[in-house]
């Protein structure tokens, strides 16, 4: 039976320090997501902090009073005159890296090029240390230098 190895390598990074006191914020909010849904689902769980967060702050900005205070409550938010002035640099950047030699839907390909701007590359997770080589240098360009040698290949084992 072959094996597929899919990373989808998922992205964030802040640059001013409100910024990562925001980051930190919604770490806290995804920690408390989790343990709540894990309260009452004992099988694996599969969820996006990230998705939630987005329509969350969708609704926040179409909300007044009370639920907008809620939201934020939720999201752990505490805005001020001064978080409302800080810039901060926000990107998100997908990559699904494949088994060299594993057949994938065109399908799935496509929508993933389109709807998520995901980058598609084809390795060979036998040879580890190229591909994760590969993988960090990827991650290292897509976050401006912020993150380097994201893996050693030991992963791939």
């Amino acid at each position: 039976m072959d094996t597929i190895f899919l990373w989808s390598l998922l992205l964030l990074f802040f640059g001013s320090q409100a910024s990562r006191c925001s980051a930190q914020k919604n770490t806290e909010f995804a920690v408390d997501l989790y343990q709540e849904v894990s309260l009452s689902h004992k099988d694996n769980i599969i969820f996006s902090p990230l998705g939630i967060t987005l329509v969350l702050e969708m609704v926040q900005l179409g909300a007044k009073g009370k639920a907008q205070q809620q939201i934020r409550q939720t999201l752990k938010q505490q805005e001020t005159s001064a978080e409302k002035k800080q810039e901060f640099t926000f990107n998100l950047a997908n990559a699904l890296y494949l088994q060299e030699g594993f057949t994938v839907k065109e399908q799935y390909l496509h929508g993933n090029k389109e709807f998520f701007q995901s980058a598609i590359k084809l390795v060979d997770f036998q040879d580890a240390k190229p591909c994760a080589e590969m993988i960090s240098t990827w991650v290292e360009t897509k976050t401006d230098g912020k993150i380097k040698d994201m893996f050693s290949g030991e992963e791939f084992g």
